[in-house]
């Protein structure tokens, strides 16, 4: 028998939309993910770049991008539209505008496209304040911009007597907030990415400059990417060496309360500095601090796809750091009264499991021989006199406690303890898995090998 036929459930990184990540079975929709954080965040490409989780709409704001017609446009000095064009002969410091829109507050892809071009240099701003980058060479060019202030105009902008040809040009709106990681840290096959809330108090990020910032007497992390090096004095004293362009360094260190320098040489980029025992993905900054909000993942509404009297949660997961804070992922009736726990618990490298009914701990398993930030698959079984946790590919411990859930218990999926908050699971997913049996021996050394 096909373990593909026992599965109820199956999440992994594949489609997602803001607000949701998309369950592979069922396909319906009915156990999608519902994923909070109210602000931006970063991960690691495929490529192995540092870049925003986003997604750009399939809307497009700009009318007439294409300059088909001699219309929409308020064209300045030295602009007109002709022949699929907008034209520049000359123009020094002056738009072609487009009104009606809704900039502030919000982020965007802008492109468009240089043609005959002769001299000078063109640029795009969103609402008169934030703009695209100067170009000066043929070509399309895409960039994403977030807007903090201005007014209700496009704005393509000419300037140092600009002579060539726009076209395409397009503007989309940018969803960051809330939208789940897909993360492709250390290559290979990617992983979901849930973090704890953290701010980056150094800026700005993307190339580090020397400055002193004001800390309290607890841990900190610090992080870059280069070849350079920060010299950390004041209230710590530490050196971090940088080893390549493409790799990133950290340090964690304790320093006194006041103030603290960082002395910047040579090539130092995605600068970060927060407080934690371990490094966090890049929380970009440009002009003053910023926090990036914790991840969070839940699902409520599928007590149809969860048998409570038995069953198997698998997941393929690594922990961020063995820091001892539990991490829980659980399936629960919405309380931690009711619920099935699969955690890294608050001991070094211990990978738990049990059920707790009606507040009452049952088949309570753990483990401490593996390495917590490796990724390791794990499955815990639970059945009335029959409960196990099995390690990649090895059953690890079994408990014979004769309790177990009545029919139509449990309810929900969440990345906490079951009860919507508290012990988090911060860390690293290939897969989560729901089973409406209790699968056997078999069955469960082929789920985890």
């Amino acid at each position: 028998m096909s373990l593909l036929d026992d599965v109820s459930i199956v999440v992994t990184p594949n489609g997602y939309k803001a607000g949701e990540l998309y369950a592979v079975i069922p396909s319906n929709g009915d156990a999608d993910m519902d994923v909070t954080r109210a602000t931006a965040a970063t991960r690691v490409d495929e490529n192995g770049l540092v870049n925003y989780a986003e997604i750009v709409s399939d809307t497009e704001l700009v009318t007439n991008g294409d300059f088909a017609t001699d219309s929409d446009w308020t064209k300045g000095t030295g602009w007109t539209i002709s022949e699929g064009n907008l034209n520049a002969s000359n123009v020094n410091a002056v738009s072609t505008t487009q009104s009606g829109y809704t900039f502030v507050g919000k982020t965007f892809q802008v492109s468009y496209t240089i043609s005959d071009y002769s001299q000078g240099s063109v640029q795009i701003y969103l609402g008169g304040s934030q703009s695209t980058s100067l170009k000066s060479v043929n070509g399309t060019h895409t960039e994403t911009i977030s807007i903090s202030s201005g007014n209700t105009l496009l704005y393509i902008y000419g300037a140092s007597n600009f002579t060539g040809n726009i076209n395409n040009v397009s503007v989309k709106e940018v969803t960051r907030n809330n939208v789940p990681r897909i993360d492709y840290t250390g290559g290979g096959c990617p992983h979901i990415l849930a973090e704890p809330q953290r701010t980056n108090i150094v800026f700005p990020s993307d190339v580090a400059v020397t400055q002193t910032r004001t800390v309290t007497a607890v841990e900190y992390a610090l992080s870059f990417y280069g070849t350079g090096s920060i010299v950390l004095s004041g209230t710590h004293s530490a050196t971090l060496t940088g080893t390549g362009v493409n790799d990133r360094v950290d340090l964690i260190f304790t320093p006194t309360a006041g103030s603290l320098v960082l002395t910047v040489s040579g090539t130092v980029t995605n600068f970060q500095l927060e407080v934690g025992s371990y490094a966090t993905s890049l929380i970009p900054t440009v002009s003053g601090i910023v926090t990036r909000n914790q991840d969070i993942f839940t699902r409520d509404g599928i007590g149809s796809l969860i048998n409570s009297p038995e069953g198997v949660l698998f997941v393929e997961m690594a922990a961020l750091s063995d820091d001892s804070t539990r991490r829980v992922i659980s399936l629960s009736d919405g309380t931690n009264t009711n619920r099935v726990v699969l955690r890294y618990d608050n001991a070094s490298n211990r990978v738990q499991g049990f059920i707790q009914v009606s507040g009452a701990t049952n088949g309570n398993i753990n483990d401490n021989s593996y390495t917590i930030t490796n990724f390791l698959k794990i499955a815990y079984k639970w059945k009335a006199g029959d409960f196990a946790l099995w390690i990649n590919g090895t059953e690890v411990a079994t408990s014979t406690d004769a309790t177990s859930f009545g029919a139509g218990v449990l309810t929900e999926m969440q990345f906490n303890e079951g009860d919507g908050a508290g012990s988090e699971y911060f860390g690293k997913v290939k897969q989560l898995q729901v089973y409406d049996t209790a699968l056997t021996d078999t069955q469960l050394a082929a789920l985890t090998s």
